[in-house]
């Protein structure tokens, strides 16, 4: 008995709160601009990638559907069977590694010494951010030209300082660092803002306590800093996984020589014709593994 006198005064408070909400015309303004936009998203996005994936296990018939034939994996026995499919794979998962491993440092030092700065680090943040807004053409065309091998500027600098010149995106050898380079030049304004935004959250009481503890600059950083922004750091490690398609707009404008070697994931997929022969449902296939 007492636990139904409990339960139905928790019902109660619970029921008042929902009447409430109903009654609020923010609820009702929300909701009509919501619904319209979720069933587009379940028309034009999520109902086509549910029929990807059907397709994808089918010998599919585009003229009669109903004489598609089941033929399990085979689709995705092809797509696995293709050479550039393991390469575009590795270069992906390495692009990926070289990308955070190489950006995460250096947007942490250049967050740290942007959250010391007093004054001007608005302008210090504007100029850091401002090539994360540039078109990744215009940074890809720009780029071909400063690592041209004969006549860029990158090796015309190192010529003058009397150090080796380098291929850059026209050799296979230097091409992918070349590229992980450029997007995490390109990047960098984005890490640092979400970093710099977070370092500033974190209490200065804390930094204090530390400080009173004889804790150096190093040791606060470590042992405060990066602990209470493991989050943020897990936000941009996200990001950075999912701005590999990026890489494509380098990709297209490598020399021909080099281009084998720099092809990921989502340029292989965007290079597959979208069918080889009637009833061939393998775009479909790498479009699920995708």
């Amino acid at each position: 008995m007492t636990s139904m006198v409990q339960t139905r005064g928790t019902r109660r408070p619970l029921d008042a709160q929902i009447r409430r909400v109903l009654a609020r015309p923010q609820f009702w303004f929300g909701l009509a601009v919501l619904v319209p936009w979720f069933i587009w998203y379940c028309i034009f996005l999520y109902r086509p990638i549910l029929m990807g994936f059907q397709i994808s296990f089918l010998k599919y018939n585009l003229l009669d559907p109903g004489s598609s034939v089941f033929i399990g994996l085979r689709n995705f026995e092809s797509v696995l069977s293709y050479d550039r499919f393991w390469i575009a794979l590795k270069n992906s998962f390495l692009y990926g590694a070289l990308s955070y491993v190489i950006s995460m440092p250096i947007s942490l030092l250049v967050a740290w010494c942007l959250v010391s700065v007093s004054r001007g680090r608005g302008i210090y943040q504007f100029v850091l951010f401002l090539p994360v807004v540039v078109s990744m053409v215009a940074i890809s065309m720009l780029f071909r030209m400063l690592m041209d091998p004969q006549m860029g500027t990158f090796n015309h600098i190192l010529r003058s300082l009397g150090l080796p010149t380098s291929q850059f995106i026209a050799s296979s050898d230097s091409a992918l660092l070349s590229i992980v380079l450029v997007d995490v030049w390109k990047g960098l304004g984005f890490n640092v803002l979400i970093l710099s935004t977070a370092m500033l959250n974190v209490p200065e009481s804390l930094y204090d306590a530390a400080t009173v503890d004889g804790a150096t600059g190093w040791q606060a950083f470590r042992r405060v800093t990066l602990p209470l922004i493991t989050r943020t750091r897990a936000i941009t490690l996200s990001t950075r996984s999912s701005e590999s398609r990026r890489w494509a707009s380098m990709a297209v404008y490598a020399p021909s020589a080099s281009r084998r070697e720099m092809h990921s994931y989502t340029c292989w997929c965007a290079s597959r014709p979208v069918t080889t022969a009637p009833g061939d449902r393998k775009p479909s296939a790498i479009t699920v593994l995708s």
